[in-house]
């Protein structure tokens, strides 16, 4: 009878012990995952948003000064059709 019960508690414990070596290895996992995360300051995200606004509002202006009109015959619009 004390043989059963020993084995039993031995089974759950070496059941508990590979569960606590999983949760370990997948925490493990998570903070090396979330090591290589680069966190910027809120000034940083402004600034890279804000430059993104500029370069397409300069972007459409160029457009707007430079885009070939339909129709329009100038040597550099038959040199980029050839």
């Amino acid at each position: 009878m004390f043989w059963f019960n020993d084995q039993l508690l031995y089974q759950l414990w070496k059941e508990h012990h590979q569960d606590l070596i999983q949760e370990a290895e997948k925490e493990r996992l998570i903070r090396y995952a979330l090591s290589g995360r680069v966190i910027h300051s809120p000034f940083y995200k402004q600034t890279l948003c804000w430059l993104g606004r500029r370069l397409m509002a300069w972007g459409y202006n160029l457009l707007k000064r430079y885009e070939v009109e339909p129709g329009d015959r100038s040597i550099s619009t038959l040199m980029w059709t050839k």
